[in-house]
């Protein structure tokens, strides 16, 4: 925290700061990120925030490695498990290096666009895994790095090698991922870890049957209990942000990996992206009267009528937007509406041409007892006849996350919990944790709350 290393010879008792030299370097030097403690002949060594890497020897402080860039950030530093002079550091803006000597010398192994390697490990074979922001996981073998394979929206906190070959990778949202010697995922081990991040959720077959997606893929409950088991076979982790369901098909939206529809005989997701082609961060996805599906993409709205085998885009007289938010009217076939930073729109041709209802930025939309219901950051609205009316607004400092306008009142969940909005008053009832999706069951009287970190809490409606 901007005062440099501290050691303790006594187990934590007591600690010493090793700060004495550091001065000649720039302030930079004293914001330590990263420690790789001596191993035989390797020195001590600290990655720093902007004054590099630096090495303790001879009761000294010295710059450390040939040919690496001035004001470098160091974000992680790695030994191998089997040769303490292997050694890979990842950095921010200057990508993934590898050092054969100790770190005495050093070879750029792979920048990329963006050059950040949040994280780095080797694994027992000695092959190097970085995870780089925006593009995924590189794996490098002998020197030379191979192409980034994807990761979804995930983000990788920690990587640490597993025996015989492969890693454990911590996610920033929900738990762990292991790993195959490929970089491939095997897994997830995330039983018994209160760290579920959900996005959404929809009714399953059945009256309790209740399906959330996450940020690694889908929660499956039989009752609509707080007992849930995996249900993301044929999805490798990708986060689900949206459902559909069209007649007895379910369709997911993903945030990276586009549509999968699932396949009740098999028991596995079915991949309908790959006709969407880069359009495969899905934010909102919907089942039209007509029987197609609609997705809202980063790279626009989306259409299918064969069940995800081919998309069409239906972009026209739409903005660019990272984000789309898509709303029906089920009674008025061909109306839908998109909402977006840009604005929200409006088409009556099942998208052959849109129009500009709204200019303000909007983050959600949603029809639903025979209104318009939009969410920006602040507010809830209703949208009637062309007039607007604040039905919520978030106090000072919160956030709007979801809503739900059912026959108990409109449920809002921020960035701080739970609100009821009942008969022009407003009662929080619970607190102290982000509410992202809310659903109300068909027949149990439950209402299904999503949060952010603590997974799905209950309540019972009275």
């Amino acid at each position: 925290a901007g005062k440099g290393l501290f050691v303790s010879r006594n187990g934590g008792l007591t600690w010493e700061i090793m700060d004495a030299g550091l001065e000649k370097f720039n302030n930079a030097a004293k914001h330590v990120l990263t420690v790789l403690p001596p191993d035989g002949v390797r020195p001590l060594l600290i990655g720093t925030e902007g004054a590099g890497l630096i090495k303790y020897l001879g009761g000294r402080w010295k710059p450390a490695g040939e040919g690496l860039p001035e004001k470098l950030k160091v974000n992680q530093l790695v030994a191998d498990p089997n040769n303490s002079e292997h050694i890979a550091m990842a950095t921010r803006f200057n990508g993934l290096w590898e050092s054969s000597d100790g770190g005495s010398s050093w070879t750029l192994l792979r920048k990329g666009p963006y050059g950040v390697a949040s994280c780095v490990a080797i694994g027992q074979d000695s092959t190097v895994l970085a995870f780089f922001a925006q593009e995924g996981l590189v794996l490098a073998r002998g020197g030379k790095a191979q192409r980034p394979t994807p990761f979804g929206n995930n983000v990788i906190m920690q990587l640490r090698p597993r025996s015989p070959v492969g890693w454990f990778a911590a996610l920033a949202d929900d738990g762990v991922a292991e790993l195959d010697g490929d970089a491939k995922v095997v897994r997830a081990i995330d039983k018994g870890m209160d760290a579920t991040r959900i996005k959404a959720f929809i009714q399953g077959k059945g009256s309790r049957a209740l399906l959330a997606g996450d940020r690694n893929g889908v929660f499956y409950s039989a009752k609509g209990k707080n007992t849930w088991t995996k249900r993301d076979t044929g999805m490798q982790m990708a986060p689900v942000s949206s459902f559909a369901l069209q007649g007895d098909d379910l369709y997911a939206g993903t945030e990276g990996s586009g549509v999968f529809l699932w396949d009740e005989q098999e028991g596995k997701w079915l991949d309908r992206g790959r006709a969407m082609g880069t359009a495969n961060t899905v934010s909102s996805l919907v089942a039209a009267p007509d029987g197609s599906i609609y997705a809202g993409t980063e790279g626009g709205v989306l259409s299918t009528r064969d069940g995800g085998m081919g998309w069409t885009r239906v972009n026209s007289g739409l903005p660019h937007s990272s984000r789309w938010s898509l709303a029906f009217d089920p009674k008025k076939k061909g109306v839908l509406w998109a909402a977006a930073e840009g604005g929200l729109f409006a088409t009556e041709n099942s998208g052959e041409s849109w129009t500009s209802v709204e200019s303000r930025p909007f983050e959600e939309a949603l029809h639903s007892q025979g209104k318009l219901w939009l969410r920006s950051r602040d507010r809830v609205e209703t949208l009637t006849g062309g007039k607007s009316q604040t039905v919520y607004e978030a106090r000072q400092g919160e956030t709007l996350r979801s809503f739900l306008p059912t026959k108990f009142g409109l449920w809002v969940g921020t960035s701080d919990g739970l609100w009821l909005v009942k008969d022009g008053r407003e009662e929080q009832l619970w607190e102290g944790v982000g509410v992202t999706a809310l659903l109300v069951g068909n027949k149990n009287n439950r209402l299904y709350v999503g949060t952010d970190g603590r997974g799905v809490k209950v309540f019972r409606l009275q």
